[in-house]
């Protein structure tokens, strides 16, 4: 190509779009070139051909997966990965001394303590139970007679006072190890000072006259003694104990309402965001409950105006408990109401065994393997028998954070299609509830076995065609809550649960009858979505005025903070608390820190509403001039308590 030809064309192509008009000598060369008037001619139909194109969006997958990849588990797994890869730095110097402290005789003995307790029990080897046989005879040695078993294995009896004390310290073990630790501690000797201050006022006091007793005549001394004796019987055995909760919650200077857990839903006086918690902790059975009191309507009542065209046994239209479709009850013969469970019976607990630590690691991590369940779920709640829930469930998860949770057919209390249908538009927004925090997880493996005991029933069975076995998990400070569960050995997945209350009353059973471990999730819309709430660290949070308790249940460890904007606009902080299972949340209002608050003193009392609902109890309101939301399965003390420690 003529070099001419060339600087035309790249000027034609790159320029002549900023450029009004081209040059004299440009249009002379196309006038004279047939070849680059030619190409001039299909340059431009080609560049409006390309200005006429449409924009064409992302496709649905495309945004999913961003979606998915930017959600706080999905990022969590990133951050991982990161840090596996990263190169090991050189140790700080400082260090030295964190690892001597570390070591000291103390630190050690409690890590040892800590350690032995989470070892595993092993079994008898069948070679010793071969080697001696029941009557004490050794099969090693035919014909020799040894002593009987029992009489070699009994030492010289304990002494009586050893037994009583080691009974003693079994009753109450922290209190045991508290005072065997402190009693090593250095007895520091009193000053000198203080020494000649206590001699001065002994010399100025002189002695007692001879005949008084403490000071004090024989008679005023026997008197006072019989007072002191009355006051102490009174409040060891009187009404000062029986009120013993009262009196130490009035010191608390709250006053407290206590409210039925409907009414609260209800309440002007309870904040909207409490009612949403309530809502969510009933699996939105208040708020349904609320719009058909305010429609006139009752639940069960007959749809006034019914849509023939629905089909009652569709998931979500509240059919029959007798549909067949895939989720049906009926259809898996998984769940037959709360007289049908499969867990095995208390009496063997009694043979009973520990539970491996790989086991304890595949639960921890179940909740981030692909799978799809349709399972029975079944609430009930001993306080207000109105919000009892039974209905079919559909669960997706991909493994990466994302997962959609839907529900299926009502079973109990009967609904109408219409009552059906608004059912699944408010169970829809509380998919995050849901898979977050309403079933049972194991969420730190090392809290879990400081504060719970879980066991090995030793009992197998089958759930939804999966071998399980059946586990029992009790809280090691508080008997409030226990489960029974049955655990896929495999995947460490839960597909059933049972929850039961301090008087053995059934909280819960969620029950898997339809399981798929490798599911297809090309039409799948996991639409269950980040949490509203965002976690803040660093600076950030040095930034704001919290409000931290220091004086926590038993085994709670702090595992986030994150603040949040509601639908009124105030912006929230919520610290998340658990101990391995269960969870705990304190919210307050984010107010800008004043002095008073940064003085730390301490402010007048408030008003606290406190209700319970699903085993859990809540209190609301406002405490010394903060807004302020606390639920979780504890009591009411001791979550007036937690309040308490955390305002100024």
């Amino acid at each position: 190509m003529d070099p001419i030809c060339r600087s035309t064309r790249d000027w034609l192509a790159f320029e002549a779009d900023a450029v009004e008009a081209p040059g004299q000598e440009i249009r002379a060369h196309l006038a004279a070139c047939a070849a680059c008037a030619t190409w001039l001619r299909l340059h431009q139909r080609q560049a409006s051909a390309l200005r006429g194109l449409e924009n064409h969006r992302a496709p649905a997958e495309l945004d999913l997966r961003v979606a998915s990849a930017w959600r706080p588990e999905a990022r969590e797994l990133r951050a991982v990965e990161s840090l596996s890869r990263l190169h090991a730095m050189a140790a700080p110097a400082n260090l030295d001394g964190t690892v001597v402290a570390a070591l000291h005789a103390g630190s050690r003995q409690e890590r040892s303590l800590r350690h032995l307790s989470a070892l595993d029990r092993l079994e008898t080897p069948p070679a010793l139970d071969a080697a001696t046989d029941s009557d004490g005879v050794s099969k090693s040695a035919p014909g020799h007679q040894v002593a009987n078993r029992s009489r070699v294995l009994a030492g010289p009896p304990s002494p009586a006072v050893l037994e009583r004390l080691v009974s003693e310290d079994l009753v109450d073990l922290p209190r045991a190890l508290t005072r065997r630790f402190t009693s090593k501690l250095l007895r520091l000797s009193a000053p000198a000072e203080l020494d000649a201050r206590v001699r001065f006022e002994l010399a100025q006091g002189g002695q007692p006259e001879r005949g008084r007793i403490l000071g004090l005549p024989p008679l005023a001394a026997v008197a006072a003694a019989l007072l002191m004796l009355g006051l102490f019987g009174w409040t060891q055995f009187g009404s000062f104990r029986d009120a013993d909760q009262g009196g130490q919650l009035a010191a608390l200077d709250f006053e407290i309402r206590h409210l039925d857990a409907g009414a609260a839903y209800t309440d002007p006086q309870v904040d909207p965001l409490t009612q949403r918690l309530a809502d969510e902790l009933s699996n939105s059975r208040l708020s349904l409950a609320d719009s058909l009191r305010s429609t006139g309507n009752t639940l069960g009542s007959a749809d006034p105006e019914p849509d023939e065209s629905e089909d009652p046994a569709t998931p979500g239209s509240g059919g029959s408990a007798g549909s067949s479709g895939p989720g049906s009850a009926q259809g898996t013969g998984g769940a037959q109401g709360p007289a049908a469970g499969t867990a095995p019976d208390s009496a063997l607990v009694q043979r009973a065994a520990p539970i491996s630590r790989d086991l304890l690691a595949r639960m921890e991590s179940a909740h981030l393997q692909p799978v799809y369940l349709q399972r029975l779920v079944e609430l009930y709640d001993p306080a207000n028998p109105a919000l009892d829930l039974v209905y079919q469930e559909e669960l997706v998860r991909d493994g990466h954070g994302g997962f959609a949770v839907s529900p299926g057919a009502v079973l109990q209390p009967s609904m109408t299609p219409a009552e059906s249908a608004t059912f699944s538009l408010l169970q829809g927004a509380r998919q995050g509830y849901v898979e977050r925090h309403r079933d049972f997880r194991v969420r730190d493996v090392l809290l879990f076995r400081n504060n719970y005991s879980i066991v090995d029933l030793r009992q197998n069975s089958t759930i939804a065609g999966v071998p399980c076995v059946w586990l029992e998990v009790q809280n090691r400070y508080s008997a409030s809550i226990s489960w029974r569960l049955a655990v896929d050995d495999k995947s460490g997945m839960i597909l059933s649960e049972e929850r039961v209350d301090q008087n053995g009353a059934l909280l819960a059973r969620i029950e898997t009858v339809v399981i798929d471990f490798n599911p297809d999730l090309s039409n799948a819309v996991l639409d269950g979505g980040p949490s509203a709430w965002q976690p803040v660290s660093g600076p950030a949070l040095a930034a704001i005025t919290v409000y931290v308790p220091t004086l926590l249940p038993d085994g709670y460890q702090l595992f986030e903070t994150a603040k949040m904007h509601d639908a009124l606009g105030r912006e929230w902080v919520r610290q998340l608390y658990s101990d391995g299972i269960g969870e705990l949340f304190f919210l307050h209002e984010l107010k800008p820190s004043s002095p008073l608050q940064q003085l730390g003193s301490r402010g007048s009392g408030g008003v606290l509403n406190a209700f319970s609902i699903g085993g859990a109890t809540v209190l609301d309101g406002e405490a010394r001039g903060v807004r302020l939301i606390a639920l979780g399965l504890l009591s009411e003390q001791g979550l007036l308590q937690l309040i308490d420690s955390a305002l100024p």
